[in-house]
C-alpha cells in the first residue's frame, strides 16, 4: 500500500467518526451552553419567518463556510419566572458549514423552536451549525426540563 493510499484511507475513515461526534442538542443543553457564556443571550420559544431569500452556506467553499440571512422571530422570551415575555424581533441567522456538513437553514421556518439568540450590539444572531447550533425543535418535555433547570437548578438532559 502506498503512502498516498494509506493517507486517503485514514482521511476517509476519520470522516464518519467526526460526523458521529455531533450530539443532538436538547433544550437543557441549549440553556447550559448560553448561561455559561460570556456573551448575552435571549432564550425564546417561537417561530421564525425569513424576511429575505435564504442564503445557505456552500460546503467546501472554504474550510468553514458561512452565510447570513435575515429573519423575524415571534414568541415568548425567558424571564426570571418562565417563558412569559412577548418577543417579536428581527434577527440574523448565521449558518456555518463544517467541510461537507451544512445545517438545514430552511427547516427553521417549519414549526416552533427553542432558540438562543446572541446579542451582537443592537442585533440578535441565531447560530446554526452542522451539529444543530442554538435552536432545538420545541416539545413540551423540552420546555418543562428547560424551565426546571432555569427555575429550580434541576438540569436533566434528554435521554439521561
Amino acid at each position: 500500500m502506498t503512502k498516498r493510499t494509506l493517507a486517503f484511507l485514514l482521511a476517509f475513515l476519520a470522516t464518519p467518526a467526526w460526523s458521529l461526534s455531533c450530539l443532538r442538542p436538547d433544550a437543557v443543553f441549549l440553556y447550559e451552553e448560553v448561561t455559561g457564556s460570556a456573551d448575552d443571550y435571549y432564550i425564546v420559544k417561537g417561530t421564525l419567518t425569513f424576511t429575505e431569500a435564504v442564503n445557505a452556506p456552500k460546503p467546501h467553499q472554504t474550510k468553514d463556510s458561512a452565510a447570513d440571512t435575515r429573519a423575524r422571530v415571534s414568541g415568548m422570551a425567558l424571564s426570571q419566572s418562565g417563558l412569559n415575555v412577548p418577543f417579536d424581533r428581527d434577527i440574523t441567522v448565521h449558518a456555518k458549514c463544517r467541510a461537507v456538513w451544512c445545517p438545514d437553514v430552511e427547516g427553521l421556518s417549519q414549526g416552533t423552536f427553542l432558540m438562543a439568540l446572541r446579542l451582537d450590539g443592537d442585533d440578535l444572531t441565531l447560530l446554526r451549525t452542522a451539529c444543530g447550533g442554538l435552536a432545538v425543535p420545541w416539545d413540551q418535555d423540552g420546555e418543562d426540563r428547560l424551565l426546571d433547570c432555569h427555575l429550580n437548578g434541576d438540569c436533566r438532559r434528554s435521554g439521561f
